[in-house]
């Protein structure tokens, strides 16, 4: 007959047995199984909140931080029973927190189980917050920095990595200047990984995690400054939870794990966290008062209390501090004593961009590749103390063109400006870039501005800037009515910032001293500027766009080109570029139907059609030794 697994009500009287009779420890074993069964959350939230307390406490004792040479044999067998307890304890809270605990019993990453959907959210966040309880209590003063790379690492390599555990690392534990540490060696260590290192999830998934955790981490890098006392780490903000489906109430569980504030203030060491609730960022997870060591001094104040009342003398005990409190302290007094790396703000820095640079090298899937380059600039750059190192990221990404290449610019266009990087084919990869897709990306608006800024130096040379105008000609031809009047507007800027590229709209003129060429000798699939022959050719494109194109607005634009001087820097001024480049159908039509009409256009031609294409320009293009250009017969037509 098999074991009844056992319930909530079971889990909750065993967890209060094990924290207030020192002879229940067999009660461990057992909140262990329910731990590692999973059947009920609730007996699953019980037993963790027990385990942790009354490990915590322990910890906080020195039990497993007592040497055991002097010690005689029942306290040599109780701290390998108590060491080998708490590795279990450990493990399977990483193994909650991934999501891998099974119903059956097993643990999914021993036996290639499947993963259990009663593993819920809430379920990993109280895992999670156990395991950060032990990190800072096995050591008061110190983080065990192995166990919290340890519990990271199983939630951002789990398959159940979700927003409820994402926003309790970023509100309670990334506000922490040792956790933020902490945080940025484990980050560079999973994304270099490990040959023959396995994870539930592919390679992609755990970089967009990695982004996730990263990407929320505050960019904070003062140097820590430890109060003259220690501080309170009960007083953490945790964002508010609604009550469970069942009735549970999981911001009350919460709180049984970090304890009270009143509580922590018992002792009058409440003054110490005082800098810290000023600027939160510059305090330190393992300088706090640990859940052990708070529900430590609660249980010995009602125990006193208890025994005043029974005895009526208790005295000569009154000013007697917990026990647990007295092994805290001098643990901290002894962590002081050394200087930990993560509170230099230098070293910190560091660590940011070694953990981004590590990052930056692993595949993304598209879409975090682009969160990455919009957010690099203004929240990575900044900080780095050497930014150029991300110049082959920014190259790269620009080689790869389309959208991803427009939203390096950025970045690139900051390490140029402001970190003296030099780049002297950075106007090659930006002419390749110019192509029909800008017109469709959402991020148009913030191409076109760069592309306007890069543009406005007029130290630019004469063939560079044509090449420029005669691409962005060629590509108004085909570009919606929004496109083809910012290329319009750039074509115009330019022609009026280098007046060596006039040659370009006075080709051919009467007068002229440029003949018309037969065939255009611009190079449209040329990828180097240089190489395009763009001074040889002209904007006929800007002469087709003003005379056939179906939005009128577009020729009335290209006339501001034609029917002035360009060169006259004082009679002319340059178009508004930003204002054209975030327009669309939609607001081009809205224009349309909201001006007014002096005359409404008709429905036939007054002066007669004489031909679709007969034009002067049509016929040079079509020679009539080739082509007759002469009235078509019926019998020619049918034939």
């Amino acid at each position: 007959m098999p074991k009844r697994l056992l319930d909530h009500d079971d889990t909750a009287s065993l967890g209060v047995s094990l924290n207030t009779d020192g002879k229940s420890l067999n009660n461990v074993g057992k909140l262990l199984t329910a731990l590692r069964s999973g059947k009920d959350r609730n007996a699953t939230r019980s037993a963790i909140i027990a385990l942790e307390r009354w490990f915590s406490e322990r910890l906080c004792l020195g039990d497993l931080r007592v040497a055991t040479e002097d010690a005689d044999d029942a306290q040599k067998k109780y701290s390998e029973w108590f060491a080998k307890h708490y590795k279990i304890f450990t493990k399977r809270l990483c193994a909650v927190v991934a999501g891998e605990t099974t119903a059956d019993g097993k643990d999914a990453n021993e036996d290639g189980d499947d993963v259990d959907a009663s593993v819920d959210a809430k379920t990993r966040v109280l895992a999670f917050a156990a395991a950060m309880e032990c990190a800072r209590s096995e050591h008061p003063g110190r983080l065990n920095n192995e166990l919290y790379a340890s519990v990271l690492t199983a939630a951002v390599c789990g398959r159940s990595f979700g927003e409820e555990l994402l926003g309790a690392l970023t509100s309670r534990y990334l506000v922490k200047t040792d956790v933020r540490f902490h945080t940025y060696a484990v980050v560079q260590r999973l994304a270099k990984g490990s040959k023959g290192e396995e994870h539930a999830i592919s390679r992609a998934d755990i970089a967009r995690n990695l982004y996730d955790v990263l990407s929320r981490t505050p960019a904070v890098f003062d140097d820590y400054a430890e109060s003259p006392s220690p501080g309170d780490g009960a007083r953490e903000n945790d964002a508010a939870a609604k009550d469970d489906d069942d009735g549970e109430d999981f911001e009350a569980m919460l709180g049984l794990m970090k304890g009270s504030a009143s509580s922590a203030r018992g002792d009058g060491d409440d003054a110490g966290d005082e800098g810290d609730e000023q600027n939160p960022f510059l305090s330190a997870w393992c300088k706090g008062r640990a859940v052990g060591e708070i529900a430590g001094a609660e249980h010995a104040e009602a125990t006193k209390r208890e025994t005043k009342r029974k005895k009526g003398d208790a005295k000569k005990d009154a000013k007697k501090r917990p026990a647990v409190c007295v092994a805290a302290d001098a643990a901290r007094f002894e962590a002081r004593k050394t200087n930990d790396k993560w509170a230099d703000g230098k070293r910190h820095r560091k660590s940011f961009q070694e953990a981004w640079l590590a990052l930056l090298r692993q595949p993304f899937p598209n879409d975090v590749y682009r969160k990455v380059l919009l957010g690099l600039h203004k929240n990575v750059v900044p900080h780095m103390p050497n930014p150029v190192l991300l110049s082959d990221f920014f190259v790269g990404s620009i080689d790869r063109g389309g959208l991803d290449g427009m939203l390096a610019l950025n970045g690139l266009f900051v390490l140029m400006t402001k970190h003296g990087l030099e780049y002297p084919r950075f106007y090659d990869r930006l002419y390749n870039l110019l192509d029909s897709s800008a017109f469709h990306v959402s991020n148009r608006k913030g191409f076109f501005e760069l592309l306007d800024i890069f543009l406005k130096s007029t130290a630019l040379p004469a063939y560079l800037a044509a090449a420029f105008a005669k691409r962005l000609a060629r590509l108004a031809l085909t570009a919606p009515p929004a496109g083809a009047m910012t290329c319009v507007a750039f074509v115009h800027n330019l022609l009026r910032r280098h007046p060596g590229c006039a040659v370009l709209v006075h080709r051919g003129e009467e007068g002229s001293a440029n003949d018309m060429f037969e065939t255009d000798p611009f190079v449209e699939t040329e990828r180097d500027p240089k190489k395009c022959d763009a001074l040889k050719s002209s904007l006929w494109e800007m002469a087709t766009l003003r005379d056939a194109h179906y939005f009128h607005q577009v020729g009335k634009l290209v006339k501001t080109i034609s029917d002035k001087d360009l060169s006259d820097r004082v009679k002319t001024a340059e178009l508004p570029v930003n204002e054209l480049c975030s327009a669309n159908y939609a607001s081009l039509l809205s224009e349309e139907l909201g001006a007014r009409v002096k005359s409404a256009p008709t429905s036939f031609h007054q002066s007669g059609v004489n031909g679709l294409f007969r034009t002067p320009l049509m016929k040079r293009c079509f020679p009539e030794d080739r082509f007759s250009w002469g009235e078509t017969t019926t019998g020619q037509e049918e034939s």
